[in-house]
């Protein structure tokens, strides 16, 4: 998606704040998983140079072996419990919680889903996404997960707009939410060529949220794309 274009990159550049979005789970995700590493990766390192100098290997020798060990060791558990316990545990928990009771709880989807995802499996991610917006229909959360997965992994920005749009309709939606779903509309709509669906989003978001922090970018866009429509539309004139 082009950058310049971006009314959501223009407000983040405008206000200095990073929006909250979706993809900030990822994000999390990683930190987590960095600072989980780090540290049981010191005490890899440490431990077997230890034993290593006690077998009776040379310092450089024992450095090379704790150096390898604690980098790879770490990284081969933190691997084989993404994809066999995490993603196994998650597949279990819904198969589990799915036949369940009426008044069994059930645990959030979206760890089912994230795990999916984390393997590859981005269709049935947005399944598990699904399911949890048929279990919790006021709820816009799983919706705006399922549109950034829509978009960064599959590519598919005709269903991100879908999934943009139930998230609107959610009712625990807040206004921020809201004026922020519009932007990421206006988004999608102008990378397709939209530029219609865009204005009437950019109008939308005017007049539901006048108070919003989006409000100046929103009227500068929709100003620029009123003069690119009009341009257009005199340049057709002329070839006539």
């Amino acid at each position: 998606m082009d950058k310049k274009r971006s009314i959501l990159g223009r407000l983040i550049e405008g206000s200095g704040k990073p929006l909250k979005d979706v993809d900030a789970a990822g994000r999390a995700q990683l930190l987590k998983a960095l600072a989980w590493l780090v540290p049981v990766g010191v005490f890899f390192f440490f431990a077997v140079t230890f034993a290593s100098l006690s077998a009776g290997a040379g310092i450089v020798q024992a450095l090379l072996i704790g150096l390898g060990l604690g980098l790879l060791a770490p990284l081969l558990v933190y691997a084989f419990l993404s994809l066999f316990v995490i993603g196994g545990t998650a597949n279990f928990l819904g198969r589990l919680y799915g036949g369940g009771s009426t008044g069994t709880p059930t645990p959030p989807s979206y760890w089912r889903a994230q795990a999916l995802s984390v393997r590859g499996s981005h269709r049935e991610a947005l399944e598990a996404l699904e399911a949890e917006v048929l279990n919790d229909p006021g709820d816009p959360g799983p919706c705006l997960r399922a549109a950034a997965l829509c978009i960064e992994e599959l590519d598919d920005h005709e269903a991100a707009v879908k999934w943009y749009k139930r998230a609107r309709k959610a009712e625990r939606i807040t206004a921020e939410t809201d004026a922020y779903v519009s932007i990421r509309l206006v988004d999608l709509h102008e990378a397709q060529g939209e530029n219609g669906r865009a204005m009437v989003e950019l109008r939308r978001l005017l007049e539901r949220h006048p108070d919003s922090q989006y409000v100046r970018a929103a009227r500068a866009r929709l100003k620029a794309l009123k003069a690119e429509l009009e341009e257009s539309r005199q340049q057709e004139g002329e070839a006539e």
